[in-house]
């Protein structure tokens, strides 16, 4: 609970960027978590609201002075909100645990997947910005292949983190989790769309899954999987779900990897019948993948991102 003093704060906070509104000519303002959200949100804005201004407010000071980011820093607005002043955050696990209040009905917008990052990482989306960096037919790597397997191992165990993370003692937090999502293999990881990767991943759950299940003999799978169903979490889209920075950078890693190796397939075609001049402009025209990644457009054929899109909807159209 706030203190008097802080409810104060931020109480004035809100209202000054309420009223800032008027002689900004903008419709509404938004804070998010950080600047890195701020052009995810913009996309999702224009794409409902096109003809509509919105100020993006990225950081916000204490009560004390101190400048402050993040989702408990715009949560502490949530009793401020309305359609002049709403927030918008990554949903973490809060969504599959239905967290209360956290809805377009209190103007709180939420990504649905764990963070921003995971629907940067939709495969055909990944597909596209490796063929327009690249400027090559990508024939070597399948997104949705590699990225439906990687759901389909990491799935069971994801399953049983949230499980026990409802139960009394923390006997499987997050950071455990991440120690089997931040794969280290740094060679082969494009071959045969990421055999290695994929097979890594299989023994770490399958070890993983062992322990837990002797911790938790009650654990009732297909029970747990039924209950998040239901919210759209499967095998085939789990990626989704976890932690959104460490699949953004596995997906990076790789991109950078697939477009490169693209171009050096086609100098080695190239090599004996253009001069050189024409093959090193292949790798002068290249952009970075991670740059590319977080400028471009998103894709908007799923239902996760639609549910971001319907939101927006309901506040402001």
């Amino acid at each position: 609970m706030m203190s008097p003093e802080k409810v104060a704060h931020y109480r004035n906070v809100a209202k000054y960027h309420k009223a800032s509104l008027r002689l900004l000519n903008m419709k509404a303002a938004i804070h998010v978590e950080d600047k890195d959200d701020e052009a995810f949100w913009t996309k999702l804005m224009k794409r409902v609201c096109p003809h509509d201004r919105f100020r993006f407010i990225t950081y916000s000071r204490t009560e004390k002075g101190r400048v402050a980011t993040g989702c408990s820093v715009c949560l502490m607005y949530r009793d401020f909100l309305d359609e002049k002043f709403a927030i918008a955050i990554d949903s973490d696990l809060r969504y599959l645990r239905q967290q209360n209040g956290i809805n377009a009905s209190n103007y709180i917008l939420q990504t649905y997947t764990y963070s921003f990052e995971n629907h940067l990482c939709f495969p055909e989306r990944l597909n596209e910005l490796t063929e327009k960096i690249s400027g090559l037919k990508n024939d070597i790597f399948n997104y949705d292949i590699f990225l439906k397997s990687y759901s389909n191992e990491i799935y069971p165990l994801f399953i049983m983190f949230l499980y026990a993370s409802k139960q009394p003692l923390r006997i499987f937090p997050m950071d455990q989790l991440r120690r089997v999502i931040n794969m280290n293999i740094f060679h082969e990881r494009i071959d045969n769309n990421g055999e290695k990767v994929i097979e890594l991943l299989k023994d770490e759950v399958a070890e993983r899954m062992d322990a837990m299940k002797k911790i938790y003999p009650l654990f009732n799978e297909h029970k747990e999987r039924d209950r998040y169903q239901s919210l759209g979490l499967n095998k085939d889209n789990a990626y989704l779900y976890i932690r959104g920075h460490n699949i953004f950078d596995l997906m990076i890693s790789i991109g950078n990897e697939v477009c490169n190796t693209l171009i050096r397939n086609e100098i080695k075609k190239l090599n004996h019948k253009v001069r050189y001049e024409e093959v090193a402009h292949l790798f002068s025209s290249r952009r970075v993948f991670k740059e590319e990644c977080m400028r471009n457009n998103l894709r908007w054929d799923y239902p996760e991102i639609r549910k971001c899109l319907d939101d927006i909807y309901t506040i402001w159209r």
